[in-house]
């Protein structure tokens, strides 16, 4: 029909014909024209042939339907159908073809469909053609909107191609260009084709699937090319594009078609699956072609939204490549499968496809590119198919991502290289990532394993979950392990999550690690390396580094009271290292650790290090144990809770001698020279070193185990700012050397039986040397060694200087058996040198008993003390001065009866007197000393008392009076017998004597007896002298001297003067004597003289002048009175 103006069709239009008994009979063209072209509700076109009828019939053709139009084309379905052909073995009849074209305004089928699809064949009837759908609007703004489209072929049927090009919206339903399956013994067939364009595209479900294969070893049919593009909004349903599977045997699976999608302006949806699989091969059948799905949105503003992607491939398939391009947010829902399939036959793996998206930020869900294991001898696996993930101006979130080589097949067969991924945001963008797996296919036998992928987060990475990133090597890293690139940060997306790092290769952390937030736990595997460049890592759990690890910066590892455990080695490129494990543990063994700088907060540490390392601030709360192959030092202090174990070897020293270290205890197995400062109490535990110094600033130092030293000096200095503790009895052993104990005090230490053999030093701090040789304790308090003066006593006058010099007593002298001995005992002579100054003013000589005591004064400015005591002086001595023993003895005296005795004072002497003194007199007195004291009361005592005068002090003396004795004589008393004369023949006179002598005033009376004369003349005697002897009398205080007086017998007397007795030559009172030979004289007594005395008696008439009395005699005549 055709009409210059609007062509309206208002019932059906059907050119199939009628029936047959024959083939099915073929419709006829039709063909509609005119400016715009519109068909009632009801009406269809219809253009279909007829079913056959009998034997091996073909069904009966479509004929083509040709709708054009210069303006709107408004139509209801339209079907150019070939139909069925009649068994067993008919050709089904050929599809028709519909083309339907404006150059202006729109085309709708108001939902009805066009099908050109081929008639259903039998057995082995010849294969349908296929037919086609064209679908044109040229008109620049004109619309397209149909319902469902189909060439799907029937049963030996081709499926045939669909193109709908509009330049505005184009608007479809279900597309379907699969072809149908083979019957008896052909090759599956193939979809035909989809081609779309227009400006804006809302495509239904797309189908254009090859057919399977029929009969033994037969292909499947490929799979349709569909391609949706133009501009604008694009928005499509599910698209598949599979190949037909081969036959049994040893078919060949049918080539997976392809997907492209493409807009230029707008938004892109893919709202179902897209699927572009190979078919399923079976056998020894040739290999089928992988397709690919492309999915382009190159408007800048425009989103990517793509539900899944599936073109792995079916027995025997490679994995379709996937490409995925935008300017904006490009985001696949759901699932993307590229994965290889499983082989048959002899071959090797199937590769998987490869993922490339990009877009201004990018979400993805997991994505699948792993590859399948080899089938047969040496046959290799598959490789994985590489993902890359770019975002231009934004972030990257991808959900698990598995890129795993193939397994090689007996006997030698390779392993497969898994795939390499890379994730790549915009810059300071992050990557959001959940689980990773490239892993390498395993070798088999002498193969080559299969290399893990290399996985690279370009930028900042965020943990979407928990999440293992492997890529290792085949073979648990018997292949090369791909490298693990975090070039960026790695944190979590809000909630802490785990990353595992599995890999044989090299892991490269560029940026920090959980610094914003922080992970859950890390751990790498045991057979690669980590490079950690960003300087922190921060887990709240656990942090586990089983392999090799390398920073190139300083790096925090930081945990939530959690571990960090290196348990291969760790090399820190002489970088700072700070462990801050909370109440965890650092577990750093490893041989070959290189520290070079490290600080640590744990509850333990267990470090090795193969060279020197500097400790930073550390506080382990538990144990600590260190060994390296060097120095160990510190920048800042320790602080460790429980046992601390350093190792720094035979030639490492070891100086952690900051003062605000607090150990709790400290052992040393191995070291050279070893210094330790503690600001608390320290425990030192068992030792081997060369030397040790350890201190403590506050509290006690406790020797916990036997330390052995066997360096030269001082081997072991051990300093307790308080006290020195050995509980154990603990020994120290210096053969080289000596060891030194320092403490606070000498008391409330334990010393447990460790002998010094030596005296203690006091007073001594450290670090001030010590230079008394041998093994020493040294105290850091002086005991006052206390010099006191002692009471002593002297005697007025003795000069006690030198006892006073000695007279003091030192105590104070720590008592070392109280010590149990463990240095020897401090003396007078081995603790000090020099004496000190003893004095007292009493000392002198001259001191008085009345300034007694005199104090003794001690001085100890000339005592030095060799080991450190103080010295005081207590002055409390006295010295007393008691008074000298005086003894004072009155002399013996003698004196005569009736004499008085008259003492001066000066009668004694005296013994005892000091300097040189005297005593200027003494009472004496005596009952003797009277002029009456008889001689019988002789001797009588002369009492002597009251010493005074001269030059002494009585105070000073203890004054013993002696007295002595007067003896009393008896007064000499002279009885002479007076001289007489008679004349020859006569009688004798009568004698008498004169006495002389009597004192007192006494008299003859005090004479006891009778005075009586004797003479030896008688009458007749002649002329001569007689002695005559007065005898008789006694006197008691008298001794009496009888003097012989001369009885001179003489002729007849001579004439003679007088005889004067006078007392003094000056008075001269004269007393007549008798004469001599005067008649009838009588005696005469002469008293009153003061001495009596003859001097010159003789005959001459001259006078002799006596000085004190004297007795003139003038004119004495006669021989006869020559004597008196």
């Amino acid at each position: 029909a055709t009409a210059s103006g609007l062509l309206t069709l208002n019932a059906v239009v059907n050119s199939g014909g009628g029936s047959s008994a024959g083939a099915g009979k073929n419709a006829g063209v039709i063909t509609l024209s005119g400016n715009s072209i519109t068909t009632a509700a009801a009406a269809i076109i219809s253009a279909s042939g007829l079913n056959a009828n009998g034997t091996n019939q073909p069904g009966g053709n479509g004929a083509a339907v040709n709708i054009t139009a210069a303006g709107n084309i408004n139509i209801r379905a339209v079907s150019a159908n070939g139909n069925s052909g009649a068994g067993p073995d008919a050709r089904g009849g050929n599809a028709g073809s519909i083309n339907i074209t404006t150059s202006a305004g729109n085309i709708t089928t108001n939902g009805g469909g066009l099908t050109a699809a081929s008639g259903n064949g039998v057995g082995t009837g010849a294969t349908s053609v296929a037919g086609f759908i064209n679908v044109n609007n040229t008109s620049a703004a004109g619309t397209i909107n149909t319902g469902a489209l189909s060439t799907a072929g029937a049963a030996n049927s081709i499926g045939g191609n669909i193109n709908v090009t509009g330049n505005g919206a184009v608007t479809l339903g279900t597309v379907t260009t699969t072809a149908g399956n083979a019957t008896g013994t052909r090759a599956g067939l193939n979809a035909g084709n989809v081609t779309i364009t227009g400006a804006a595209r809302n495509i239904g479900i797309i189908t254009a699937n090859g057919g399977n294969g029929s009969g033994a070893n037969q292909a499947g049919g490929n799979g349709g090319v569909v391609s949706v593009t133009g501009s604008g909004l694009l928005t499509a349903a599910a698209i598949t594009t599979n190949g037909g599977n081969g036959a049994a045997g040893n078919a060949k699976g049918g080539n997976a078609g392809s997907i492209t999608l493409a807009t230029s302006n707008g938004n892109l949806n893919a709202t179902g699956l897209l699927t572009a699989r190979t078919g399923t091969g079976a056998g020894t059948g040739a290999d089928s072609t992988q397709g690919f799905v492309s999915v382009t949105n190159t408007s800048a503003t425009g989103s990517v939204s793509v539900n899944a992607v599936d073109t792995r491939g079916q027995t025997n398939g490679h994995g379709g490549n996937l490409t995925i391009s935008g300017n904006a947010a490009v985001t696949v829902t759901n699932s993307i499968q590229t994965s290889g399939a499983a082989v048959t036959g002899n071959r090797v793996g199937r590769n998987g496809g490869t993922v490339s998206i990009s877009g201004g930020s990018v979400t993805t869900n997991t994505i699948n590119t792993t590859a399948t294991a080899g089938i047969g001898a040496n046959r290799a696996g598959g490789d994985a198919g590489v993902v890359t993930v770019n975002a231009i101006n934004s972030t990257v979130s991808v959900n698990n991502i598995t890129a795993t080589g193939g397994n090689g097949a007996n006997t030698n067969g390779n392993g497969g290289n898994g795939g390499s991924v890379s994730l790549n945001a915009a810059n300071g963008s992050t990557v959001s990532i959940r689980d990773i797996n490239t892993t390498g296919g395993n070798r088999a036998g002498t193969g080559t394993a299969g290399a893990g992928g290399n996985i690279t987060l370009a930028d900042n990475a965020l943990l979407a979950a928990n999440s293992t990133l492997t890529s290792t090597g085949g073979n648990a890293g018997v292949g090369a392990g791909g490298a693990i690139n975090f070039n960026g940060t790695v944190n979590t997306n809000g909630v802490a999550r785990t990353l595992t790092i599995n890999s044989n290769g090299t892991t490269t952390f560029a940026g920090a690690i959980g610094n914003t937030n922080a992970l859950s736990t890390l751990t790498t595997n045991a057979t690669g390396s980590t490079v950690i460049n960003g300087g922190s890592v921060r887990t709240t759990g656990v942090q586990t580094y089983n392999d090799a690890v390398t920073l190139g910066a300083a790096t925090t590892f930081t945990t939530t009271n959690s571990n960090v455990n290196f348990a291969s080695s760790i090399n820190a490129n002489s970088n700072n290292v700070v462990v801050a494990a909370g109440t965890g543990t650092l577990t750093a063994n490893n041989a070959a650790n290189n520290f070079s700088n490290l600080a640590v907060t744990a509850s333990s540490a267990n470090v090795r290090d193969a060279n020197a390392i500097v400790l930073g601030a550390t506080n382990v709360t538990g144990a600590y144990t260190l060994q390296t192959a060097g120095n160990i030092t510190q920048t800042a202090a320790l602080t460790t809770g429980g046992a601390s174990t350093f190792n720094a070897g035979a030639t490492g020293d070891i100086t952690l001698n900051t003062a605000t270290n607090n150990f709790n205890s400290v052992a040393v197995t191995s070291a050279r020279n070893v210094s330790l400062v503690d600001s608390n109490a320290l425990t030192v535990n068992a030792s081997t070193v060369a030397s040790i110094a350890a201190r403590t600033l506050i509290g006690n130092l406790t020797l916990g185990g036997n330390i052995a030293a066997s360096g030269i000096g001082d081997a072991i200095t051990l300093v307790s700012a308080a006290n020195f503790l050995n509980p154990g009895n603990r020994t120290l052993s210096t053969p080289s050397g000596r060891w030194l104990i320092y403490a606070n005090m000498h008391t409330g230490n334990t010393f447990g039986g460790l002998n010094s053999g030596n005296q203690a030093i006091y007073g001594r701090s450290f670090p001030t040397a010590t230079a008394e040789t041998g093994n020493r304790y040294v105290f850091a308090n002086s005991p006052t060694l206390t010099f006191t003066s002692t009471d002593i006593a002297k005697n007025y006058g003795v000069d006690a200087t030198a006892a006073v010099a000695n007279a003091y007593e030192v105590t104070g002298f720590v008592n070392a058996a109280t010590f149990g001995n463990v240095f020897t005992q401090d003396t007078v002579a081995n603790t000090t040198t020099g004496a000190p100054t003893v004095t007292s003013t009493g000392s002198a000589a001259t001191a008085s008993v009345a300034g007694s005591p005199y104090a003794i004064t001690v001085d100890i400015a000339p005592v030095t003390f060799t080991n450190g005591y103080t010295g005081a002086v207590a002055s409390t001595g006295e010295l007393t001065v008691n008074a000298a023993a005086l003894t004072i003895t009155a002399n013996n005296q003698t004196k005569t009866y009736g004499d008085t005795f008259t003492f001066a004072g000066t009668e004694f002497t005296s013994t005892g007197l000091a300097n040189g003194e005297t005593i200027g007199s003494v009472t004496l007195g005596s009952a003797g000393a009277a002029n009456t004291a008889n001689v019988a009361g002789s001797p009588y005592d002369i009492t002597i008392n009251n010493a005074t005068a001269g030059t002494f002090n009585a105070n000073n003396y203890s004054i013993s009076y002696v007295e002595g004795v007067l003896e009393v004589d008896p007064a000499s008393l002279t009885i002479t017998a007076n001289n007489a004369t008679k004349a020859q023949g006569a009688a004798n006179p009568a004698f008498s004597s004169t006495i002389a002598g009597f004192v007192n005033g006494e008299n003859e009376s005090v004479l006891v007896g009778m005075l009586e004369h004797t003479t030896a003349a008688v009458n007749s005697s002649p002329v001569g002298t007689y002695t005559i002897t007065p005898s008789g009398v006694t006197a008691d205080n008298y001794f009496i001297s009888f003097v012989d007086g001369i009885l001179e017998v003489t002729s007849p007397a001579p004439t003679g003067s007088n005889i004067s007795a006078f007392n003094n030559a000056t008075t001269r009172p004269e007393q007549a004597l008798q004469t001599c030979n005067q008649q009838g004289a009588s005696q005469a007594m002469i008293n009153g003289l003061d001495e009596f005395g003859v001097d010159d008696v003789d005959y001459q008439s001259s006078i002799s002048q006596p000085q004190v009395g004297g007795v003139i005699a003038n004119g004495l005549a006669g021989a006869s009175c020559s004597t008196l």
